[in-house]
């Protein structure tokens, strides 16, 4: 439960999603876990958040955010994923932390990371009556590495598992990320592919095109890990080819900041309000 990649196998299927409840093993941890995909590489959990006051039979349905942990794609577990879903729940939506299998070296490409998530947001999609979530909308969230992932669900749908319904769309309805990795063309990146894509194909910042969901960045202007002009620089890209998306900077800090820096996680958190209200979805 707390590692994201687990080790057992599925006897050689290729990767399909599933509903399956998860043990009370996470009940103290979450109102309900779930294992939404299964893998060569064993079942990935989403654990979910609801609002105060959830009721799966209101009229109107809820918005949902899938939310990725960050960790360089080689490393992460359940729990980085949590608090932001907590969060976002605080704020009225469903709250989903999504489990996605992690990079290898070996067998494991970066690319199936990438339909992990594509598969997580297809997923909620699916099941959306079962919780009560609106379909239309439904946000990818994710800090750094966890945010290049958010952002490839909206511009690499075309990474999906072959066993997957294309009907049922794996593309959010708005992106937020926390310092997200924007440009990925790089010989990290390549490494992780395991040579199954280019990098600069599964670069957000190499592929802005028009018709994107909305996308709303926050990120620490003295980022020592991932440039902030990279940041600035991609949202400009998507404004300029006609989409909604905005930068919210935070002064200093660090990439880890608005982790560990509680003065900095509470801009980021007003931050994030105003991203919500400027969509223009309400709370419930």
């Amino acid at each position: 439960m707390s590692g994201i990649f687990l080790t057992c196998t599925n006897g050689g299927k290729s990767p399909h999603l599933i509903n399956e409840p998860v043990s009370n093993a996470v009940a103290d941890i979450a109102d309900y876990a779930c294992y939404y995909k299964e893998t060569v590489n064993g079942k990935l959990e989403m654990h979910f958040f609801y609002p105060e006051g959830y009721d799966p039979r209101r009229k109107e349905p809820y918005p949902a955010v899938v939310n990725f942990c960050g960790g360089g794609w080689i490393q992460g577990k359940m729990e980085w994923a949590q608090d932001n879903a907590r969060y976002m729940a605080d704020m009225g939506f469903i709250g989903i932390a999504a489990q996605y299998r992690l990079a290898d070296y070996h067998s494991i490409s970066v690319l199936d990371l990438m339909m992990d998530a594509n598969s997580a947001v297809r997923w909620t999609r699916e099941y959306c009556k079962k919780f009560n979530i609106d379909p239309h909308r439904i946000i990818a969230m994710g800090d750094s590495a966890g945010g290049h992932l958010a952002l490839s669900t909206a511009m690499f749908p075309h990474f999906m598992e072959e066993s997957e319904n294309p009907g049922i769309s794996s593309i959010p309805d708005a992106v937020f990320t926390v310092a997200g990795a924007v440009n990925v063309n790089d010989d990290y990146f390549k490494g992780l592919l395991l040579g199954r894509e280019e990098p600069i194909n599964c670069s957000p910042y190499h592929n802005v095109r028009s018709g994107l969901p909305p996308v709303y960045m926050t990120q620490c202007v003295d980022d020592d890990i991932l440039p902030f002009s990279y940041t600035e620089g991609f949202v400009k890209k998507l404004q300029q080819a006609g989409n909604t998306a905005k930068l919210y900077p935070v002064p200093g800090g660090s990439h880890l900041a608005t982790w560990e820096d509680p003065a900095i996680r509470a801009v980021w958190e007003m931050e994030l309000v105003g991203a919500v209200a400027d969509l223009g979805w309400g709370l419930p």
